[in-house]
């Protein structure tokens, strides 16, 4: 399962790549954003049915509080990433 919500939330992540996010209203940022969170809370469930909570999973937080707000500032998370992607700027 965990497997499973990874790669849902990585294709949800991925998708209409050739889609300009200056195309994307409010509205469709805000859904956007509350699809990937949802796809977030069922990754991390997964992961802690799978590793338990023995085990710290630093950041895991950060992907479900901050996936939503980069799809609604940015349209795609991708657009908010500038650690070694200087030259893209």
């Amino acid at each position: 399962m965990a497997f499973e919500s990874f790669v849902d939330l990585y294709m949800f992540m991925h998708k209409d790549q050739n889609q300009r996010a200056s195309t994307l209203s409010l509205d469709d940022r805000k859904q956007l954003g509350a699809a990937a969170r949802n796809l977030a809370y069922k990754l991390q469930i997964n992961m802690i049915l799978l590793c338990g909570t023995a085990k710290r999973r630093t950041y895991a937080h950060d992907l479900y509080y901050g996936i939503e707000i980069l799809f609604v500032l940015f349209g795609k998370p991708w657009n908010a990433a500038c650690e070694g992607m200087g030259h893209a700027h």
